[in-house]
């Protein structure tokens, strides 16, 4: 038997012992207690082994399952959680280990390859493939959550020649990750370095995950995989209607390449129409490659527009017509505020006028507050109280010009025994208002309000006639004489 006739035979006798290992093995012990995610080191600094040169397992995709945080900048982070895609190449290998870079090393290291995030960045997030069995009829590879495959009994899960094992990343979905918004490629999507590492041989016992490494400086494989859906280089467009909050106008816009910039990049973006209103969800245009945008908003009757403001989450301003993306990846708002071309408000007057009957041009004093009790949406124009004060023998107060809108008119109580008997308003046309809402007419007009106050005069002596005062003397002295000459008699008698 000659030396490559020994080699198949070996292969053929290892792969007859897995086939064996799965079929008749029994579940792994309990993994209560296994550390399957962790974050730490990346590969260089975990376990030295950094060539990275073999490609008997490969990180077939990475995909963003779902963003929870978007970007604004390459400077800034991005919340998600994601899906990897394990693929063996050869007879199974051991031990998987899968290593997402958490920072952007290719911002700090130019010429860096594609990948090195997860090789030599400072911090990675590290999961393995697990749960795991030892029962062949459980292995279910494809679920994201296991049980995977142990063909060496251990709680690292392994992988299969020729069959795919999928794993949700983070694994229980208690927890996120929060990745760097890098763009190496500058194609306005953020991408994610990592790596899968695994072990040849079988005797190597891995109890959790900062076991699982690259068996030798070759057992390991990285790349570098769009994030899609998470767009760094992206306009957004806001509409504001500050009159009407929540209005249904709507506005037409129109998103283009300046000059054909986009289509450098091989990826030339055909004007964008679209419309928006102050009630619906900012327009998002996607990712962008890197070129210079404008974003124009066509006229609409009855409405002026401010032109629009841009602005980065650096606040950096940008001319809409000239929105210059061809540096570092950035996300910038642009909001186009519209204000509707109103009539002139109607202009009116409210006149008060004091009348006390009781004294026709007294000079008691009293006091008065004029107040806009609301105004219509349009106006939004704030309305101070107005005080004054006003007696019988003074001219009639008038407010000078008013916007149509509610008034009322207010009489302090002036104490001293006045009482305010009735309180009239009526304007030009003869209709009449409560002095607590006075709507002011449309067109202008003039509305006069009459307070009338009246006084209870005081309790004092009262002076009688002089004839009473003889009548009274009259019978007073009668009675007295009648009472002397009585006292008279009895003092005869006695003597």
């Amino acid at each position: 038997m000659n030396q490559k006739q020994r080699s198949f035979k070996l292969v053929g006798i290892a792969a007859l012992f897995l086939l064996l290992v799965l079929a008749f093995a029994g579940p792994v012990a309990a993994q209560e207690g296994v550390t399957y995610i962790t974050e730490g080191d990346c590969i260089s600094a975990a376990s030295g082994n950094d060539r990275c040169s073999a490609n008997d397992v490969t990180l077939g995709a990475l995909t963003v399952t779902q963003v929870i945080e978007q970007c604004d900048s390459t400077t800034d982070t991005f919340t998600a959680l994601v899906s990897a895609t394990v693929d063996a190449t050869a007879l199974g290998r051991f031990d998987i280990g899968m290593w997402i870079g958490m920072t952007d090393y290719a911002a700090a290291n130019p010429g860096a390859q594609p990948g090195d995030g997860a090789r030599f960045g400072d911090s990675c997030y590290r999961q393995i493939l697990s749960p795991v069995t030892t029962t062949a009829a459980e292995v279910n590879p494809t679920s994201g959550e296991g049980p995977y495959a142990s063909l060496d009994g251990d709680f690292c899960g392994d992988v299969q020649q020729g069959v795919s094992s999928l794993a949700n990343l983070p694994y229980d979905d208690s927890s996120v990750m929060t990745l760097p918004c890098a763009d190496p490629d500058n194609d306005g999507v953020a991408n994610i370095d990592a790596c899968v590492s695994w072990e040849n041989n079988p005797k190597v016992t891995c109890a959790n995950v900062t076991q699982a490494l690259p068996g030798s400086p070759a057992k390991c494989s990285c790349g570098s995989f769009a994030a899609t859906g998470v767009d760094i280089r992206k306009i957004i467009v806001d509409k504001v209607t500050p009159q009407s909050q929540g209005s249904e106008q709507a506005f037409p816009f129109t998103l283009s390449a300046v000059e054909d910039a986009a289509a450098a990049n091989g990826r030339a973006l055909e004007p964008v129409e679209f419309t928006l209103t102050d009630a619906q969800e900012p327009f998002v245009t996607g990712a962008l490659v890197a070129g210079t945008y404008s974003v124009a908003e066509g006229a609409v009757e009855g409405w002026t527009s401010d032109g629009g403001t841009c602005v980065d989450a650096a606040g950096k301003s940008y001319d809409p017509a000239g929105i210059d993306l061809t540096g570092p990846a950035v996300t910038v708002t642009c909001t186009f505020t519209n204000t509707q071309e109103l009539p002139p408000p109607s202009v009116g007057r409210i006149v008060v006028d004091k009348v006390t009957p009781q004294s026709p041009g007294s000079t008691q004093v009293f006091a008065f507050t004029l107040s806009a009790v609301e105004a219509p949406a349009e106006t939004k124009a704030v309305f101070e109280p107005i005080q004054f004060t006003l007696t019988d023998a003074q001219e009639p107060f008038s407010s000078g010009d008013l916007l149509a809108r509610t008034y009322s008119v207010v009489e302090t109580d002036p104490g001293g025994g006045w009482t305010l008997e009735k309180a009239e308003c009526v304007d030009d046309a003869g209709k009449t208002y409560d002095p607590a809402k006075i709507d002011l007419p449309e067109p202008a007009g003039t509305v006069k309000c009459t307070f009338t106050n009246t006084v209870k005069p005081p309790i004092t002596g009262v002076p009688l006639p002089f004839s009473y005062l003889l009548i009274g003397g009259a019978l007073l002295g009668a009675a007295l004489l009648a009472a002397g000459a009585l006292m008279q008699r009895k003092a005869h008698a006695a003597a």
